[in-house]
């Protein structure tokens, strides 16, 4: 027997099932937890055919509601090991495995054309870590909102391109909000106690008083965020705060096929960009960038390559000393 770990209020282990205004909160990780069983697992274990859940499309996802979870709200990634531990691969059964990756299409089948999945009217709000964390596509979020998040949303592709070429990542017409008026109490299971940068009141914080809260979180992509509205995102003298941040340490490739459009922020949102600035040595600092200069630079037209135009990017900035 072991210790299994990984503990949600739901577990679903096939995308086809119908999830309708529910409420998951207060679970040791996710409160909805969407993972990919490449076959029957428990009692049922050897009884039926291999599925294929990873490519089956999404059920009805609709008005659910996840709050107070402690790694994530909503996360829609991994797999489990369906065999037993052997000497080849001694790890235990059920332990979870980082294989699988949603790319939901008709019929499950990998030639058939893509189903997007449809998040539509998630509310997550005071998960410590993620709003949500999701993994492949496609995957469309609207109608969502996420609040008093660690981070409100990241998407996440295969690590280097996307497993199913051509998909992508979308949120519509959804609300990101850094600090509500749910200030939250102190004591019993809430470890973290701060001042909030909005109204300088004492919070619950969703992690330490140093942890950088954002909103969306940009990971790699494709991923397109569209008519979306931000709110009450501002720093404090300890922490920095982005409606839109960068996966902070993040070793993988960022498509330029990325965009944002049509996003409505309003006066409590920080107009700050920053950027983390390493040595050779990987130690990083913060680093606040003050001004961007764009230069267009034209290569002389003997070198007979279509006369194309190049640029230089020039940061201006300072080191914030934190």
């Amino acid at each position: 027997m072991f210790l299994f770990r990984a503990v949600s209020t739901f577990w679903v282990a096939n995308p086809n099932n119908h999830l309708i205004n529910n409420a998951a909160a207060g679970s040791q990780d996710t409160g909805i937890w969407y993972l990919f069983h490449k076959g029957p697992t428990g009692e049922s274990h050897g009884l039926l055919i291999e599925t294929k859940a990873e490519l089956t499309p999404l059920g009805t996802f609709y008005n659910n509601r996840v709050h107070s979870n402690f790694k994530a709200g909503l996360f829609i990634d991994k797999g489990v090991k369906v065999s037993n531990a052997s000497a080849d691969d001694p790890r235990e059964y059920l332990c979870l495995d980082n294989s699988a990756r949603f790319r939901p299409h008709q019929d499950a089948d990998p030639q058939k054309p893509r189903i997007a999945a449809l998040i539509d009217r998630l509310i997550a709000f005071k998960n410590n870590d993620h709003g949500a964390w999701v993994r492949g596509g496609d995957i469309v979020f609207q109608n969502s909102g996420f609040s008093d998040n660690g981070i409100g949303l990241s998407f996440a592709s295969d690590g280097s391109f996307p497993k199913d070429e051509g998909s992508s990542q979308v949120v519509s017409e959804s609300l990101f909000v850094g600090e509500s008026g749910n200030y939250g109490s102190q004591g019993g299971q809430n470890k973290y106690w701060g001042v909030g940068g909005v109204e300088g009141k004492n919070r619950t914080l969703p992690r330490d008083k140093t942890f950088p809260i954002r909103g969306f979180q940009i990971y790699d992509g494709p991923i397109h965020v569209t008519k979306t509205t931000f709110q009450n995102y501002m720093a404090t003298p300890v922490r920095f705060t982005s409606a839109i941040g960068f996966f902070l340490k993040n070793p993988w490739q960022l498509t330029p096929k990325n965009s944002f459009s049509l996003l409505k922020f309003d006066t409590k949102v920080c107009l700050s960009w920053y950027l983390l600035c390493c040595d050779i040595n990987a130690q990083c600092k913060p680093f606040e960038i003050l001004e961007i200069i764009m230069n267009q630079i034209t290569r002389p037209q003997s070198h007979n390559n279509n006369n194309p135009m190049y640029f230089i990017l020039v940061i201006i900035g300072k080191d914030i000393g934190i």
